[in-house]
């Protein structure tokens, strides 16, 4: 008897079962890990949180929804994603939108009697537009603010070289330069006014905006307020330092380019020669619609696609912290 293929069939499952075994030995410790240090930072930034003298007050969008809100994590980010892109006037419509996408196509499509492969794209993709239109808007806002920093901070200290006080630097920059700064600059002058320190204060709009760079200038406020010495040269230092940051993302798109180039062409392509396919061959794709393999394999295509046009994204894009 030849036990070679046996040993090679049992072989297979208990190689699996030591690797599975080692994989989750190695993620538990590392949960480990992972869980102490975010209590050990959750009790830093509790020991440490930035007093405000503005009232606290709920938004139209969790009045809407209730108190709730408060403890979903996909509405906190949904809001968090609304402040950032800067529509928080219309954040009601777009919840309101959100939740219509995922209730509403599926049912339409079902009544109607439309393919299954219809309504799964519709349940996959529909809801994620608005996500991705937030998406997009807020990641412009912060990095058109990431581009206008380095120039309110020259303005902020040629006003404090020429013997103002750091209010009139932040109304110097909110009223010279134009929005997202100009404006997140308004708010920082309104809080200090109100008697918040300029590092809590920034604080408050590094958190909003996700910007590592606010966070940077928050540092170095941070530093100038415990050790003392100039602001304003502190400011210029760090500012020397947000511009090679800046420089450095624009050398690396430059660098990229040819490799976004090629991933939106290689993802595109599949339509492209799918829609030429049709046309020239009418029904030449119906395979892939109606038989349940077909949609199956068309839905498989789609993920692959998705999946290999985030990677090469994430691959040619700088990390903000």
């Amino acid at each position: 008897m030849n036990l070679v293929p046996l040993l090679s069939l049992v072989a297979v499952p208990v190689a699996g079962g030591f690797v599975a075994t080692w994989l989750w030995a190695k993620r538990r410790h590392t949960t480990l890990v992972v869980r102490r240090l975010e209590q050990l930072s959750q009790t830093t930034q509790s020991q440490a949180e930035p007093v405000t003298l503005v009232k606290p007050t709920r938004d139209s969008m969790g009045d809407m929804v209730g108190h709730w809100v408060d403890d979903s994590t996909f509405l906190i980010k949904f809001r968090s994603l609304v402040t950032q892109a800067g529509v928080e006037s219309q954040g009601d419509k777009l919840l309101a939108l959100e939740l219509a996408l995922i209730v509403m196509p599926s049912l339409l499509f079902l009544a109607l009697g439309i393919s299954q492969l219809v309504i799964w794209a519709s349940v996959l993709i529909l809801p994620f537009l608005p996500l991705l239109i937030l998406k997009l808007k807020a990641d412009n806002r912060r990095r058109k603010l990431s581009e206008q920093l380095p120039d309110a901070v020259d303005l902020m200290v040629s006003v404090l070289r020429s013997g103002h006080s750091v209010s009139q630097s932040l109304l110097a920059v909110g009223n010279e330069i134009s929005a997202p700064c100009g404006s997140e600059f308004q708010e920082m002058l309104h809080r200090v006014s109100l008697g918040q320190p300029l590092a809590e204060s920034i604080l408050l709009s590094a958190q909003r905006f996700h910007s590592f760079e606010l966070d940077l200038l928050r540092k170095a406020v941070e530093i100038q307020a415990e050790v003392g010495g100039s602001l304003a040269e502190l400011l210029d230092n760090t500012n020397a330092t947000l511009r090679e940051r800046l420089k450095l993302a624009r050398q690396l798109k430059a660098i990229t380019a040819q490799s976004r180039l090629s991933a939106y062409i290689v993802g595109c392509l599949p339509i492209a020669v799918g829609l030429g396919l049709n046309t020239i061959n009418p029904g030449y794709l119906r395979l892939l619609v109606d038989s349940k393999d077909g949609q199956m394999l068309t839905i498989l295509a789609v993920g692959l696609n998705l999946t290999g046009l985030f990677i090469m994204h994430r691959m040619s894009t700088m990390r903000t912290s």
